[in-house]
């Protein structure tokens, strides 16, 4: 259903959303820059710390959608 540069994006997603379930290891690092520029891999680091930390603040201030 996902094409490999979606899946990269998907698995690099799950890896920095779970660190402390999963380790950034150097194996999926390659899967991942394989699919993306340095710039957009960067781009899509920096997507997916900022979607968890609004995340964490939802949660943490417990932020119910109207």
């Amino acid at each position: 259903m996902f094409d490999k540069r979606e899946k990269a994006a998907l698995l690099w997603t799950e890896t920095l959303t779970l660190l402390s379930e999963k380790e950034a290891s150097d194996t999926i690092y390659q899967q991942v820059s394989e699919q993306f520029t340095d710039q957009e891999l960067a781009e899509l680091t920096v997507m997916i710390a900022v979607i968890n930390a609004w995340n964490r603040f939802g949660v943490g201030f417990a932020v119910r959608p109207k």
